[in-house]
């Protein structure tokens, strides 16, 4: 069984716990869909292997969607 992890992002590595959050799901399948930022979450997800999607969405519910719309697994 495939347990998929959504994150909706936007400049979200300016707070300080996030990269705490990123490294404690390290081995599971994360989706990180990010609303284009500058702070450098594309370089962190690649670092860790999840996927990166940007998105244009402005909302969290819709990033959200993109992101069950991108899993694999069944949960």
């Amino acid at each position: 069984m495939l347990l998929t992890v959504i994150l909706p992002t936007f400049n979200d590595l300016k707070r300080p716990l996030t990269l705490k959050v990123l490294d404690s799901l390290m081995g599971l399948d994360v989706i990180v869909v990010d609303t284009p930022s500058d702070d450098g979450m594309k370089a962190e997800c690649q670092n860790r292997n999840f996927t990166y999607l940007e998105s244009s969405a402005v909302n969290r519910a819709s990033r959200l969607n993109e992101g069950i719309k991108a899993a694999k697994g069944p949960w």
